[in-house]
């Protein structure tokens, strides 16, 4: 019987309920690199047998900071302290949801940022001209991502796109997100610290709102923190990283796809009704911006799906089956994919639904 799941933070979408169906699916016999693209909690990594490499990517930069610090024992030993001294309340909860916020806890939105700072300080009068068309162009998927306004969404429509034209050079090409945090001002104990807050006091870890409901009291949300230590030692020797997930799914050679040594487990966000019936109606992508910062639309999974369909690694997909068997389409077995289905349930707001998880693999 397998030991009670170690988890670090709770997490909407995570895979508790399948968490040992899937950990006993992975292929360690033939792999020696492990990838998790949409990491999320990381709940699958912590609780798997080593593979010889490991890498943990999420978008979220609270999260990067969280298994970052986690990785160390001297800077685990730190965010313990300092979470030690904090407690279940509402205050602690508002205290962290913003600083969180503060530092835009988004590595698209940071690398959009920067490039609005680029285009400003290298070329301003261009701001000006592209400013002009305002025209809703989709150009770039990640913006679905942005958890911004009309006008700001436009503004990063007209940024993407000299982006596009500006991006063979050296100077912007090698823009990244970390380097908003080479700063005096930045604490990535405290980031950590604010993401582990917001998480595990937030109503259905949605990291939105509060719920008193949580914890029984503070002894209880202090042995959450006791966990960390465990959780440390697992996350020994992983590679922590805040890419887009596309990174890892380009067509360069030595991408992690094209390597037959490696094992990828990939959680991207639901395709939902909601996602499908839009697409049906008007070939357009509806996004409700409200359960993952990171959304992906209908068309971002079809393109997903595009790069892995003949990946050279092992790879485990789970998602849902929905109705137009967009992942069916893609992940069968003209090309060497299988699937398995597993009936869990979701709970949201206190809610419950029976849903069907679909487990692809093509190995």
């Amino acid at each position: 019987m397998r030991k009670q799941v170690l988890s670090i933070i709770p997490y909407y979408g995570g895979k508790a309920k399948m968490n040992d169906l899937i950990v006993d699916m992975l292929d360690y016999d033939n792999t020696d690199i492990y990838v998790e693209p949409f990491g999320g909690g990381a709940r699958t990594l912590l609780n798997k047998p080593r593979h010889k490499l490991e890498c943990m990517n999420d978008l979220s930069t609270g999260l990067q900071a969280l298994f970052t610090v986690l990785t160390k024992e001297d800077t685990t030993k730190q965010l313990m302290d300092f979470l030690y001294k904090t407690s279940f309340t509402s205050e602690w909860f508002n205290w962290a949801l913003d600083y969180r916020n503060s530092i835009e806890d988004n590595a698209v939105g940071e690398i959009k940022r920067q490039m609005i700072a680029f285009i400003n300080k290298t070329a301003p009068d261009l701001w000006i001209e592209f400013k002009k068309d305002s025209r809703s162009v989709y150009i770039d998927n990640a913006l679905q991502a942005l958890d911004i306004t009309t006008n700001e969404r436009k503004k990063a429509q007209v940024l993407l796109r000299k982006y596009l034209a500006l991006k063979g050079r050296k100077d912007l090409q090698e823009l990244n997100f970390n380097e908003a945090f080479n700063n005096k001002d930045y604490d990535k104990i405290k980031h950590a610290a604010a993401t582990f807050i917001v998480y595990q006091m937030s109503r259905d870890a949605m990291g939105k709102y509060f719920s008193k409901l949580r914890f029984k009291d503070d002894n209880a949300y202090h042995n959450r923190v006791d966990n960390l230590l465990e959780a440390s030692y697992r996350l020994k020797g992983v590679q922590i990283t805040a890419l887009d997930a596309y990174e890892f799914f380009n067509d360069d050679e030595d991408t992690v796809i094209n390597n037959p040594k490696a094992m990828v487990y990939c959680d991207p966000t639901y395709l939902s009704e909601a996602d499908v019936d839009t697409y049906i109606k008007s070939k357009d992508d509806y996004n409700p911006g409200v359960v993952y910062k990171n959304y992906w639309t209908y068309s971002e999974h079809e393109m997903f799906l595009r790069k892995i369909q003949i990946a050279n690694c092992k790879m485990l997909v789970s998602n849902y089956r929905d109705r137009t068997r967009l992942y069916d389409r893609y992940l069968n077995s003209d090309y060497g994919w299988k699937s398995i289905e597993y009936n869990t349930v979701t709970t949201i707001g206190g809610g419950a639904s029976s849903r069907t998880e679909v487990l692809w693999y093509n190995y």
